[in-house]
């Protein structure tokens, strides 16, 4: 009787590890492929730095807000950043778009016909030219930067915020999107 339990429970101990091996290998929803402390560029007062060492990029964000970066199993990764209280953010979105070009408001277009966008703008980015507008979607206005580099989408993106959510910010004078924008660096 005691052997037939140690065989159910080493079975039992095997299928768990089995199972836990193929979900990590799977599915990692929260992955440590960034370096927010040990960064080669120094960040300004008030500010940390956000390194990924996936993609080979970095920027600045606002010292009292947080970052996290999930990846799935369809080559894409997330990165959002947002402050403590959850009222402002940034969401970076990277996935693979299959070609190297510049992208353009009427590719958008092309791609995305439902896309809505408006004030749109050419801002470059370390180098790449990128498609900056305002956009309106379910959860409401936001602002929007797309490019596309080393064959990726990149799609950052922030709630429309007033001058008034950000009043209890000790940057309340910066806008999170404006800071990362400015301070992106590609870093290969």
């Amino acid at each position: 009787m005691q052997r037939k339990s140690l065989v159910i429970i080493g079975a039992i101990a095997i299928l768990a590890m089995s199972a836990v091996i193929l979900l990590m290998e799977k599915q990692p929803l929260l992955k440590s492929d960034f370096n927010s402390s040990n960064s080669s560029r120094q960040a300004p007062s008030g500010s940390k730095t956000y390194e990924d060492l996936d993609y080979g990029f970095s920027f600045f964000y606002p010292q009292d807000f947080s970052v996290g970066a999930f990846s799935d199993e369809e080559n894409t990764k997330t990165v959002l950043v947002q402050d403590e209280n959850k009222k402002t953010g940034v969401q970076v979105y990277i996935s693979s778009f299959g070609e190297d070009i510049t992208l353009t408001p009427e590719r958008i277009k092309k791609d995305a016909p439902d896309v809505l966008m408006n004030d749109v703008k050419t801002v470059s980015l370390d180098g790449v030219n990128t498609v900056s507008f305002g956009s309106v979607n379910s959860s409401g206005q936001s602002r929007e930067v797309w490019f596309v580099h080393k064959s990726n989408l990149y799609q950052i993106s922030t709630p429309q915020t007033q001058r008034s959510d950000l009043k209890n910010s000790p940057r309340s004078d910066l806008d999170p999107l404006d800071d990362i924008i400015k301070s992106w660096q590609w870093n290969q």
